[in-house]
């Protein structure tokens, strides 16, 4: 099963820091962490991970969605790939 195709529906809204707002899925997920690596193991990994923590919110602000990707990449062990994602997301 793949993450796009799982389960899980994930569409909530995220709030940027201007006060816009947008909405987030699994195919923006998908983008997200396809630009990082082309792992489909990876992909999937964290994916589905990310997408089951996010469940639980309707909104969340963008600082907090790329901190919970940023965590869940660097607790599955994906070091260089969420070392990545920080430079470019969150430094």
């Amino acid at each position: 099963m793949t993450m796009t195709n799982s389960t899980i529906n994930c569409n909530l809204t995220v709030e940027a820091n201007n006060g816009n707002s947008f909405r987030f899925g699994a195919k923006q997920l998908h983008r997200i962490l396809n630009s990082l690596t082309h792992n489909a193991e990876v992909i999937n990994r964290a994916g589905v991970l990310i997408l089951t923590q996010l469940m639980s919110y309707r909104l969340i602000k963008l600082y907090d969605l790329k901190c919970l990707i940023y965590r869940t990449l660097k607790q599955l062990s994906y070091k260089q790939i969420a070392h990545r994602y920080y430079e470019e997301q969150l430094a």
